[in-house]
């Protein structure tokens, strides 16, 4: 798979337009092509680690980006994030293992350029960082903006790939058995993105425990019917995982334990 199509978007995230998309998650499927973000003007979190993307000219697009996770790919050029300079709400990146990541000066030259993020590479940004980052850093020369591919060839979808869209799922259905389901497929959602049983994205991880904070004020919230929906759902939800995500199930119970002892 070398290029990164609407119907690809659209089917993993569920969305009807790629307006719609807030959430995306393309994590190791070989795409280098990836213009289609030019049409996604309100997407929020983008996971494209693992991939042979070589610029980020088509994030230049997406103002409302708050989170770029684009470990492992092809950025040779360090200049390559003056194409992210206006993309104020952007807070958490994560450019590490690239090419570029070389730089002899790389941490403070990029905080120069972007100083509005919070956190590099997984490692928060401090004040101090900043200050010395703003006399330190080194100048890049301005990129111009790159053209968008006049033809893009659909690639053949892997489900099971699909699977791992991270788009947020609806639990507002009355009717109990469809609650159900629908809560099955959210917390599912939040645990397919396990991506081997020694190494988890950052991102995902940022995202699971999003969500089980959400989860676990609506718990205090919910009346005991509405909990012993959400209870059945999990029973329900045990036998269609995989090992990798009943581990992560594991951890997360395990957490929830200790908070609570």
């Amino acid at each position: 798979m070398s290029a990164l199509t609407e119907e690809t978007v659209l089917q993993r995230t569920k969305c009807k337009e790629l307006e719609h998309v807030r959430k995306l998650n393309i994590w190791g499927i070989g795409i280098k092509d990836v213009s289609v973000f030019r049409r996604m003007p309100n997407l929020e979190i983008a996971s494209c680690s693992v991939n042979n993307i070589s610029t980020l000219a088509d994030f230049a697009h997406c103002p409302h980006l708050q989170e770029l996770y684009i470990r492992k790919n092809e950025i040779t050029d360090l200049a390559e994030i003056s194409f992210l300079k206006n993309l104020h709400e952007l807070s958490n990146l994560w450019l590490l293992d690239n090419p570029c990541s070389s730089h002899n000066n790389y941490r403070l030259t990029v905080l120069k350029h972007l100083p509005h993020l919070q956190k590099l590479d997984n490692v928060a940004v401090s004040k101090e960082e900043l200050k010395l980052a703003a006399e330190k850093g080194d100048d890049l020369p301005l990129q111009s903006s790159k053209t968008e591919s006049s033809s893009v060839v659909e690639p053949p979808l892997d489900a099971s790939l699909g699977d791992r869209c991270i788009e947020e799922s609806s639990f507002s259905t009355p009717n109990l058995e469809k609650d159900q389901k629908a809560a099955s497929r959210g917390v599912k959602d939040q645990y397919r993105k396990v991506s081997s049983a020694d190494e988890v994205e950052e991102e995902d991880t940022n995202l699971l425990n999003e969500r089980r904070g959400h989860l676990l004020q609506n718990n205090h919230q919910n009346t005991n019917r509405q909990s012993s929906r959400i209870f059945d759902a999990l029973i329900l939800l045990i036998e269609e995982l995989n090992r990798e995500e009943l581990i992560a199930i594991r951890e997360a119970v395990g957490r929830r334990i200790a908070d609570l002892t």
